[in-house]
């Protein structure tokens, strides 16, 4: 399979294709357009989050366990005093770490669900809720976020399967097939449950329509055409 490098900067390539190619037409500014790169980057080395000793595993717990900290002391009143802060964040970091990742760990395994077609779109769904509702995105930037990692993801678990063929020596390694599978033929009963939270999301995401009318159109595919060339060249 390909590496950590190898995938981030293949997703990172990509996402900033597509980010540029928005905000050279115009239908993203250039904060967004950098969001949108990095998110793409970050979707490219999702899929290894079900490897226990992964650096995507790593990055993942140190952003959920900011995170966690951020929203607790967001909660608590302007009395509360350093020493009641500095328990809470050690509190908060022990059962992220301690108690959280291991049970996520138990329950998965490396090139299981997380490595499958249905866990893109997992991703991606629950990527457009968490932006939507969560952040200061609006609709439309909520579904470019989700559609940005779901290309990303797509990205790693295409390349994992290029990696898993021997151009060289013209032959097909054993784990040919395991990364870009429909579901987790293994696991009914988890591939089960996520299919049920990703129809579960499409009830939650923002209305599409938005989406449509900005980027799905005629008036968009001209902006996106008319932008792509110098106006030198043009002539």
């Amino acid at each position: 399979m390909a590496n950590f490098k190898t995938h981030i900067q293949v997703s990172a390539i990509g996402s900033g294709v597509l980010s540029t190619v928005l905000l050279g037409a115009n239908i993203v500014n250039s904060i967004e357009a950098v969001l949108l790169w990095v998110v793409g980057a970050l979707g490219g080395v999702l899929p290894d989050i079900d490897s226990d000793n992964s650096t995507t595993l790593n990055i993942l717990f140190r952003i959920i366990t900011l995170m966690s900290i951020t929203a607790v002391l967001s909660q608590l009143g302007e009395s509360v005093s350093t020493l009641e802060i500095w328990v809470v964040i050690a509190l908060v970091y022990g059962v992220t770490n301690w108690v959280v990742r291991p049970i996520f760990e138990s329950y998965t395994v490396h090139r299981g669900i997380f490595h499958s077609l249905l866990s893109s779109v997992f991703i991606g769904a629950l990527s457009i809720v968490i932006a939507y509702e969560f952040t200061y995105l609006n609709a439309v930037m909520s579904w470019l976020v989700g559609f940005f990692i779901f290309i990303g993801y797509i990205t790693h678990l295409v390349l994992d399967e290029v990696y898993s063929v021997d151009f060289s020596n013209a032959r097909v390694k054993r784990s040919f097939g395991t990364a870009c599978k429909l579901y987790e033929y293994k696991n009914i009963q988890a591939s089960l449950l996520m299919l049920l939270l990703v129809f579960g999301m499409f009830f939650m995401v923002p209305n599409a329509q938005g989406v449509k009318n900005t980027l799905i159109s005629k008036h968009t595919l001209v902006q996106i055409k008319d932008s792509f060339l110098p106006l030198a060249l043009k002539s």
